[in-house]
């Protein structure tokens, strides 16, 4: 299994574990760093909650650069066990929850009772998962202050407005989007 290098914070340069199965495909560095920059400083002012957390690559890049915490979803019980491993790894186990279950099901039910200034969704390709992550998300009421990042394949079509959410912005990156929404 190949290792992720963490590209930037206090954690620059450190190789996490990678995935313990082909089932998860981790956001490549150069998607990663775009991420980051686009969002900005303001980007790790936050809690974050990371969907379809997979190794926790996004995550723990946003605790390098210096989040103060991020829940991770994943309902893998193996890649949960990798994120815990990257997390001790680097030291920052008191930072990091993670959630062993379905995106679509614990994502909303987390977003009612915290506060994430970054949302981001990482579903597997080709089942659709992106758009109906999407639409949960758009039915919680979750205040004005955060930012939806959704990773989906280029042949699949999202909407640019939903009811509480819009898309502020889209990246391509090889096979795959990067869209932003905020709320309306």
């Amino acid at each position: 299994m190949p290792s992720i290098t963490i590209i930037g914070g206090a954690f620059r340069g450190r190789r996490l574990k990678g995935s313990p199965d082909a089932s998860t495909r981790p956001l490549i560095s150069r998607a990663r760093k775009s991420l980051f920059d686009i969002l900005g400083p303001g980007g790790v002012e936050g809690r974050w909650l990371d969907l379809f957390a997979g190794t926790g690559s996004v995550g723990l890049e946003a605790l390098s650069r210096g989040a103060p915490g991020c829940d991770f979803v994943e309902r893998n019980p193996k890649a949960a066990q990798v994120i815990r491993e990257n997390l001790e790894k680097v030291n920052a186990l008191n930072r990091g929850r993670i959630h062993i279950g379905d995106a679509l099901e614990r994502g909303p039910a987390l977003c009612q009772g915290n506060v994430y200034r970054v949302i981001f969704a990482g579903p597997p390709f080709g089942q659709g998962l992106a758009g109906d992550c999407l639409k949960k998300l758009d039915a919680v009421s979750m205040g004005d202050s955060f930012q939806l990042v959704v990773q989906y394949p280029k042949d699949e079509v999202m909407p640019e407005r939903l009811e509480r959410l819009e898309r502020v912005d889209v990246r391509k990156y090889g096979d795959f989007w990067l869209g932003f929404w905020k709320p309306i």
